[in-house]
Formats: structure tokens, C-alpha cells, sequence
């Protein structure tokens, strides 16, 4: 639970920030993206000395970041990184509400990934909700273009809307992906993590 309110607390001031500065008129998705991921930083670090071992484990998990493949995690947080920017981008388009909806979009690549990838299967009830997903996001989508009107006002709307559902599959994506490779045995999780963290401020 601390990990999580850190987590949420984090997300929370950054969309403080992306909020304030779109007001003010100086408002850049690339820096407030960069910004925070800053801010995870001394997150990260809390939970590996409370969750991870201890302090003691944070140098090791450190060292074993910075020699366990490094680059073969730098795909996943290119593809995080990008999404980051998205979203921001994505809000400097649409309303936080319509941005909310259409990234719910994710469920549906995640569902999709889970199958070819993890080889699960979806029960006909999660098959009719994605279903309802997909049409409900169509629906906030037309919606948002319709409320900004004709010309360039529509035109964002649409671009934002593209950005979101973009941005939900640029983490859908990565999310698979990283979950299947948690799941392979001897794998740090924690290492895993600075790995991500380190890339995504990177990229």
C-alpha cells in the first residue's frame, strides 16, 4: 500500500504540474514527461530498502542492474518513454475526462497480447466487456471531435484522441512483455525496475 500511494502520489503532482502549465501557456509534454520520471527516482530507492531487503540491498541491486543485460530491457522503456510523452501531448488535446476513456483502449491490446503471448484465454464475458470497451471509447472519441467543432478544433481533438489510443498501445505492449519476463526464473524484479527507471529518463 505505500508503494502504491507513493506511486499514485507521484502521478498525481505531475498531472498538478501538466495542469498548471498548460494554463500559464508554457506548457511542454516533453519536459513535464522528463520531469517526471525524475520523481520516481527517490521512489524506487524507497521501496528497494523497504521491500527488497533493506538498505544493505540497494547498492547489489544497483551493481546487478548495471551488468544483467542492461540493453535488453532499453526497447521496453523506449516504448514506455514515448507513451509518457503521448499523454502528455494527449492532454494538451482533449479533456482529462475523454483521455481517461480512451486509454482504457489498453485492456483491449493487453487482452489481445495476452493471448498470442502469455497464451491465455478470454472467457466470452471478457471477450462482450472488451467488446463494450471498444465501442464506449468510439463513442467519447466522437464525441470530443464534436464538441470542439469544425476545422482545427476538430482536427485536435482527433490528434489527441490518436495519441491516447497510441500511447495505450505503446504500453500494452511493454507491460506483456515485461510481465513474461518477471516470470522467467532467476530474474530481479528490482533490478528490472532501475533498469526500466534509468532507460526511460534516457530515452
Amino acid at each position: 500500500p505505500l508503494l502504491f500511494g507513493a506511486l499514485v502520489s507521484q502521478k498525481v503532482l505531475a498531472d498538478v504540474v501538466t495542469d498548471y502549465t498548460r494554463r500559464q501557456g508554457a506548457y511542454s509534454g516533453a519536459t513535464v514527461s522528463m520531469l517526471s520520471e525524475v520523481a520516481k527516482f527517490p521512489v524506487l530507492v524507497a521501496a528497494i530498502c523497504a521491500f527488497a531487503g533493506g538498505p544493505s540491498r540497494l547498492w547489489p541491486t544497483v551493481k546487478r542492474a548495471y551488468s544483467d543485460t542492461p540493453f535488453k530491457i532499453a526497447w521496453i522503456a523506449g516504448a514506455y518513454a514515448a507513451q509518457n510523452v503521448l499523454y502528455f501531448a494527449a492532454l494538451g488535446r482533449i479533456s482529462a475526462a475523454s483521455y481517461q476513456v480512451l486509454s482504457q483502449s489498453k485492456m483491449i491490446f493487453t487482452a489481445i497480447l495476452a493471448v498470442t503471448m502469455l497464451k491465455e484465454k478470454l472467457r466470452k464475458r471478457d471477450i462482450a466487456a472488451l467488446v463494450c470497451l471498444l465501442g464506449g471509447s468510439t463513442l467519447v472519441q466522437l464525441s470530443e471531435m464534436a464538441g470542439a467543432g469544425a476545422g482545427k478544433g476538430g482536427a485536435e481533438a482527433l490528434l489527441g484522441g490518436g495519441f491516447a489510443v497510441l500511447g495505450a498501445l505503446l504500453s500494452a505492449v511493454p507491460n506483456v512483455w515485461y510481465e513474461k519476463l518477471l516470470k522467467t526464473p532467476g530474474e530481479d524484479e528490482w533490478a528490472r525496475n532501475v533498469q526500466v527507471t534509468v532507460w526511460i529518463f534516457s530515452w
